[in-house]
């Protein structure tokens, strides 16, 4: 029994899980703190408008979400020897930028028509734009990082961006200014990331820079980018950002913008689970990608799905019986009249949270399955446009939409022979 725990207790994912799990109360308490103190600085109008910022931005950055996901697959095929490899893949991301330089001045004057199209303010726009160029940069290095296990580095840099984020809200309670503060380190934390990541990563392999071109290289964009795997990858990804996030988009764009903060704060409550399992997330992934454990991937996700059930049923517990205090705590009163959704909420996360650990799943396996969301959201789509037209309405489809997206995934999974291409 005593070597059985040690076995265990040395496995790498194990090792790395303990580490990201314990990241991510830090993190969790550090973007509590950023959400509470900006909700009550700003009001519901301002906190409508960096809560719909974040939807953008996750939104707009899904081919990054691709890359870093492609990145770790392929960084956890290298071997040791071939690690170094990772550096030339460096040298050609910066000669690709370089090269595509002239773009920079058209890109940006796209602030003067997406807020007609979003209605994002000015200047938040412009931080969506500066947001994605650094997170596209930083794609990379985060893909990279992870992909070679150095866990404990990956959750250190995100203690440290979020640290910088909450220096927002804390300045602007200090009297700096106020939502232009916000929006400002908010750039500066994305900006903080990459020179730590690019440091790290260099004085790991500094002195084995591979001479051989890695096979990513010797092929050309187009049929990289439009490889099967990449197009599955985009479509299941695209999907799962775009349901995590259409729903506050559509509220900011046809609700006024106190009804937009509210549910706002309700999309926080119904998601909060994500602040400790989103990166888990990401850990599950690489677990589910390594052929190294192939015979224990579906225990592990049984496990999983267990774990997100009993969690759910926590968070509809406590909501239910202390949703008021919570929401005082967390916001002010200028939010109570979310609290009677509450419920609704604890149930949305689970079924959302689940979605997101079983796509992941199939899409580490590259299996068709992954694309079961794809194939429900022209739906979820067409299904906001005529129904959603109120708060009640909106969180209704939500629901709806979720428990059709679980079930389809959970068939799947009872399928024989499906999961697994």
């Amino acid at each position: 029994m005593r070597q059985k725990i040690k076995r265990l207790a040395a496995h790498p994912f194990i090792q790395g899980g303990a580490i990201i799990t314990g990241a991510n109360f830090i993190i969790g308490l550090l973007n509590y703190l950023f959400n509470s103190l900006t909700a009550k600085i700003l009001g519901p109008a301002g906190y409508g408008e960096i809560t719909a910022l974040f939807s953008y931005l996750v939104v707009f950055s899904v081919p990054f979400g691709v890359i870093v996901t492609d990145v770790i697959r392929r960084t956890g095929r290298l071997s040791h020897r071939q690690r170094p490899a990772l550096l030339t893949w460096e040298d050609w991301l910066w000669s690709k930028i370089y090269h595509w330089r002239g773009l920079i001045i058209p890109y940006f004057l796209l602030v003067l028509i997406l807020p007609r199209l979003t209605n994002l303010g000015f200047y938040t726009t412009l931080t969506l734009l500066i947001m994605l160029l650094l997170t596209a940069v930083g794609s990379f290095y985060s893909g990279a990082t992870q992909g070679l296990h150095f866990f404990g580095w990956f959750a250190a840099v995100s203690i440290i961006s979020v640290t910088v984020k909450l220096a927002g809200p804390l300045a602007v309670k200090l009297q700096v200014d106020g939502i232009f503060t916000i929006l400002f380190f908010l750039v500066m934390s994305n900006l903080t990331a990459i020179p730590l990541y690019q440091i790290y990563l260099r004085k790991k392999l500094a002195g084995h820079r591979s001479s051989a071109e890695p096979a990513l290289l010797k092929k050309r964009l187009y049929p990289l980018l439009f490889s099967k795997t990449m197009v599955i990858t985009t479509i299941s990804l695209l999907a799962l950002n775009l349901f995590n996030n259409l729903d506050m988009m559509f509220a900011k764009k046809f609700f006024s913008p106190h009804a937009a903060g509210l549910y706002g704060a309700w999309n926080l409550f119904a998601k909060i689970v994500l602040y400790v399992s989103g990166p888990l997330s990401s850990l599950s992934f690489i677990y589910f990608s390594s052929t190294a454990y192939r015979q224990q991937h579906r225990r592990s996700l049984f496990w999983l799905i267990g774990a997100i059930v009993v969690v759910g049923a926590l968070m509809l517990t406590v909501y239910t019986l202390i949703g008021k205090q919570i929401v005082t705590i967390i916001f002010s009163a200028s939010y109570y009249p979310i609290i009677s959704f509450l419920p609704q909420a604890a149930l949305f996360g689970c079924l959302y949270t689940l979605v997101a650990f079983l796509n992941g799943f199939f899409l580490a396996k590259n299996a068709r399955a992954s694309l079961i969301l794809a194939v429900v959201m022209p739906f979820y789509a067409l299904a906001l446009l005529l129904f959603a037209g109120s708060f009640s309405a909106l969180v209704t489809v939500n629901l709806i939409f979720a428990a059709i997206s679980c079930a389809g995934y959970l068939l799947a999974l009872a399928k024989p022979g499906l999961p697994l291409p």
